[in-house]
């Protein structure tokens, strides 16, 4: 594999993880400031289940596991709603 000469001859080599590639993985959705409902449906929409749920008003202000992170296919995203 041939890498990328920089300006001062360096050659550089670059590699790019494809965690998302593999089955049975799926990007954990951002769903702070959502509705429960709202959260709910996304989360299901990305192949996960509905966790705990701290609170049952308002909108969500902590989620785990965090949004944009990889998680297994199947996992269970909790949240707290706040008013």
């Amino acid at each position: 594999m041939a890498g990328i000469k920089d300006s001062t001859g360096y050659e550089i080599y670059i590699s790019v993880p494809t965690y998302h590639q593999q089955a049975g993985r799926v990007l954990t959705p951002d769903i702070i400031g959502m509705t429960e409902a709202n959260a709910g449906t996304a989360i299901t929409t990305a192949g996960l289940v509905k966790g705990v749920v701290t609170l049952t008003t308002g909108v969500v202000t902590r989620q785990n596991p965090l949004g944009g992170t990889w998680n297994l296919d199947g996992n269970a995203v909790a949240m707290t709603l706040t008013s």
